[in-house]
């Protein structure tokens, strides 16, 4: 009907057309000789997606739209949307002559739109889908259900953020019209919310999955304990998942939903169990969510579901951390009557109940639990040896009489074995990463160091050293098959004075030895180092006498503590005496503690005593002594300017067979100048280098080396000396080794002491040839020098 109107040019071509269309015809051509209805018209076409040119009769676009031009003002760009109308290019006609508007009408089809949108989906083409989808929107509000759901799924299956959110956004804007809930599938909603969780976005994944219980499409549990272990790795996702879970629950609380019925089935696949629980109860646990967790225990028991191994366990942690410490109690009950409970869970309930009868300062309930793990343990080890004596008998009866079927039995109780070891090692792996208190040791559940720390404490601070002392001789009645070092007692005494309270473990040992319970070296060891490193010698020493009359050996570490202790005190003769009964006791090394006590020697300018341990150890064989050591004694006695005894020293040395190096001569040379210029010993000390620096190989002699620091050393003391012949003989073997000698620095130096020497050019002539000699030496090295 429409086109036969436009193709009959009437002069009124409106009156065919339908009322509301041939309206608004009208009022578009009463508005053509307006250049601002253009502007506006333009404006109104753009925003519906359809875009002319000035010439947009011969070249119309994709988009609907109307045109009008005329001779006098061309109106350009006008066009409107035309619902339900199809008319294609062929049928493009002229409602007037030449020079009279043209008009052209093309409408948009939702079939045509549908079609485009369902192509991008199956090529995978994202942009294009959402941009169809928007332009579906814009024309018919949603496309139909399927469309809708494969472009939710195609969002979600990308992994993108981006997508993600316009997935949701999609949700979102389709559940907000109540008409249109039901174009969305259970099934896009359940890959949509699994994508978000696993993208991090808590917030969207449970509105989804809210969405999905409004619309009575009940996600399994399954799936939403999926969605809320994604969720509990955050803090925000945890508190998020918690709500979810309440909210779950209250579709279940109090029997509400008959199971009897067969509609409540998908219902019922939506009930909480105990892993679900568990999952956001340790979500709760880990952000220290703790009332919210304990809300969850509440619920899970109104809704009836039966707590697991692991569900018990964090309700002893969720206990602890809230102070339930009588909730604490009637669940040991009825975990002690639990058959089967992993280990690790076991692990986690004890730490709990430990942990709160400590922070409730009760020290004897905590003292019992801990005697009863203590008697416990020991049976396990009883049964232990027994099971492996049994079998051990059993084995050597049965040797050589294994037939091909026993032999086919024990390789599968040797797998079996090898299979219950990876999963206790695994299990073992678990519980350390949760305990605090209570560790596995040889596979037996057992308080650790820790746990008796705490222990100490809270008897030591509330004045109760008798106490503890009692319950250290219950616990090694009770203990099992370990050796002194590691026993309970050892574990106290090693936490005091990890804590600092030294006196006290001090009276523990002393309780200990009382009762006849066995101590061990390490125990006094690790007191006696406390003692001196908090520099109490007097209480060392008490502790030292005791360890003799115990008849125990001390290691070198003692005995080095001991020494550092009498040197920072300034006892240095006492750090002598340690070191001879170190050499009397025989210890295996003495090389730190020989280091130790040199060093402070040193530290002390104490040469005289430094040469009298060199001189004591020289023929023992514990102590490695060399060359280095003498020359720091000889270094200090230059130092302090005691050239007789560096002299001594020296000669000490090469006597017991210690050969000087450069450095020895370094320290002498440098004594020597120091001491008013004795440049004749210096002398002496450059004829016995030489003879080293030039002796044989096969002499047993190792030829000294020397350095550039060693012979401008030389070099300076000959100059300021004033023996010149040395020092041309120094000048002449620095110059032949090729070393860099500063004529300059020696210039100045001759300059300074030896200015008037030899002034006058002119030979005296009355000399003799001595002088006449040293007179050419000073010529000679003026020459060299560049005064000449």
């Amino acid at each position: 009907m429409i086109v036969a109107a436009l193709q009959r040019k009437e002069a009124r071509p409106t009156a065919a057309l339908p009322y509301f269309l041939s309206k608004f015809i009208s009022s578009l051509l009463e508005s053509s000789s307006n250049q601002s209805a253009g502007v506006a018209w333009q404006h109104n076409c753009e925003n519906n997606g359809g875009i002319y040119s000035n010439h947009c009769c011969n070249k119309p676009k994709s988009a609907s739209c109307l045109g009008t031009s005329s001779n006098e003002g061309t109106i350009t760009n006008l066009g409107f949307s035309l619902h339900g109308l199809v008319c294609f290019s062929p049928f493009y006609r002229h409602f007037s002559s030449a020079g009279s508007p043209r008009i052209f009408i093309q409408a948009r089809n939702p079939a045509i739109l549908a079609e485009e949108l369902e192509n991008a989906l199956n090529e995978q083409r994202i942009e294009d889908a959402l941009k169809g989808y928007e332009n579906y929107k814009q024309l018919e509000d949603f496309p139909r259900k399927s469309l809708v759901n494969r472009l939710i799924s195609i969002l979600a299956y990308a992994g993108d953020l981006k997508w993600l959110e316009k997935a949701y956004a999609v949700v979102i804007s389709v559940t907000e019209e109540k008409k249109q809930r039901q174009l969305l599938d259970r099934e896009a909603l359940t890959h949509l919310c699994l994508s978000l969780a696993s993208a991090q976005m808590p917030a969207p994944a449970s509105t989804v999955v809210r969405i999905m219980m409004d619309m009575d499409e009940y996600p399994s549990v399954n799936m939403w304990s999926t969605v809320i272990t994604h969720m509990v790795k955050t803090e925000n996702g945890a508190r998020l998942a918690s709500e979810m879970v309440i909210d779950i629950c209250c579709f279940f609380k109090d029997g509400r939903v008959d199971p009897r019925k067969r509609s409540n089935q998908s219902l019922l696949a939506m009930k909480p169990n105990a892993e679900a629980f568990n999952i956001s109860l340790k979500g709760a646990l880990a952000f220290g969510m703790t009332r919210k967790a304990e809300e969850l225990l509440v619920l899970m028991t109104e809704v009836g579901v039966k707590a697991d191994a692991t569900s018990i366990a964090l309700r002893a942690q969720i206990y602890e951390k809230n102070g339930r410490r009588e909730e604490l109690k009637k669940l040991k009950r009825h975990v002690e009557e639990s058959p089967g409970m992993p280990d690790h869970h076991y692990q986690q309930f004890y730490n709990s109940l430990l942990i709160t009868h400590l922070k409730f300062g009760d020290l004897d309930a905590a003292s019992e639990l801990i005697l009863d793990m203590l008697k416990r343990a020991k049976a396990s080890w009883s049964s232990l040896a027994a099971t492996k004596s049994v079998f051990a008998t059993v084995a050597k009866g049965l040797q050589g009489h294994a037939t091909s079927v026993q032999y086919g039995k024990q390789r599968n109780c040797s797998a079996m074995q090898v299979k219950a070891e990876k999963l206790q090692a695994q299990s073992l792996v678990e519980a350390s990463s949760h305990g605090e208190l209570v560790s596995f040791e040889n596979h037996v559940l057992m308080p650790n160091q820790k746990a008796y720390a705490k222990l100490v404490k809270g008897y030591l601070e509330a004045n109760r050293d008798n106490d503890l002392s009692e319950f250290l001789v219950k616990a090694h009645r009770e203990e099992g098959p370990v050796s002194v070092e590691n026993s309970i007692s050892a574990q106290v005494i090693d936490a005091c004075v990890a804590m600092g309270w030294l006196d006290q473990a001090h009276d523990i040992i002393g309780d200990m030895n009382a009762a006849n319970v066995p101590v061990g070296v390490g125990v006094y060891s690790s007191l006696l180092k406390a003692y001196c490193k908090s520099r109490q010698p007097k209480e060392a020493a008490t502790l030292l006498k005791e360890i003799r009359k115990a008849g125990l050996r001390l290691d070198e570490s003692c005995y080095n503590a001991l020494i550092e202790s009498n040197l920072s005190n300034k006892d240095l003769h006492g750090a002598l005496d340690l070191f001879k009964q170190m050499r009397e006791a025989k210890v295996s090394s003495l090389t730190n503690s020989y280091q130790s006590l040199m060093n402070g020697l040193a530290k002390e300018s104490k040469p005289n005593l430094m040469a009298r341990l060199l001189d004591e150890i020289k023929d023992d064989q514990q102590v490695a002594v060399g060359t280095h050591d003498w020359n720091s004694v000889i270094h200090f006695f230059c130092k302090a300017h005691l050239m007789n005894d560096a002299q001594k020293a020296f000669k000490k040395m090469t006597a017991l067979g210690y050969q000087p190096n450069a450095e020895t001569f370094h320290s002498l040379i440098h004594g020597y100048s120091a001491v008013g210029g004795q440049y004749q010993e210096i002398t002496m000390l450059w004829e016995n280098m030489k003879r080293m620096a030039y002796a044989v190989p096969d002499s047993g002699v190792k030829p000294l080396k020397f350095d550039q620091e060693l012979l401008d050393t030389v070099l300076y003391s000959f100059v300021r000396g004033g023996f010149f012949e040395r020092a041309l003989e120094v000048i002449s073997l620095m110059e032949r080794q090729k070393m860099f000698v500063n004529k300059f620095n020696y210039r100045q130096v001759y300059l300074r002491y030896h200015r008037d020497l030899y002034k006058n050019k002119r030979t005296p002539k009355a000399q003799t040839e001595a002088q006449s000699t040293r007179r050419e030496q000073v010529m000679a090295f003026k020459k060299w020098a560049g005064l000449d």
